[in-house]
């Protein structure tokens, strides 16, 4: 069965970020949370860059909670990471889409 997986390994000006499948790692910072990762489903995959067409994206719009990257699907994963520096008082939230999908989201 596929699983999802997100860890951040904190270091002592660092974080080191590491995700696949419906987990997101948030940062709460100065009174602010914010984004960090984001998951990788059918609708986010191409969006952002621009690689999906909107014609496209509509389509997907209706398998958007379907996981594009999971651990166990096959005998390897490409799990995506990022590494940033950290700041005294930063707190790293890790959720699932259980969390997420019920919280609404602002973007500014």
């Amino acid at each position: 069965m596929p699983a999802s997986f997100a860890g951040v390994l904190l270091a002592p000006v660092a974080a080191y970020m590491a995700y696949a499948g419906e987990m997101r790692v948030y940062r709460f910072r100065g009174g602010k949370l914010e984004e960090r990762t984001r998951e990788h489903a059918t609708s986010d995959d191409g969006a952002s860059d621009g690689t999906i067409s909107q014609d496209a994206l509509a389509t997907l719009s209706q398998h958007a909670d379907t996981a594009t990257r999971a651990l166990g699907c096959d005998a390897a994963v490409e799990m995506k990471a990022l590494v940033e520096r950290t700041e005294p008082g930063d707190i790293f939230l890790v959720c699932s889409g259980g969390l997420w999908g019920s919280v609404p989201e602002v973007r500014s």
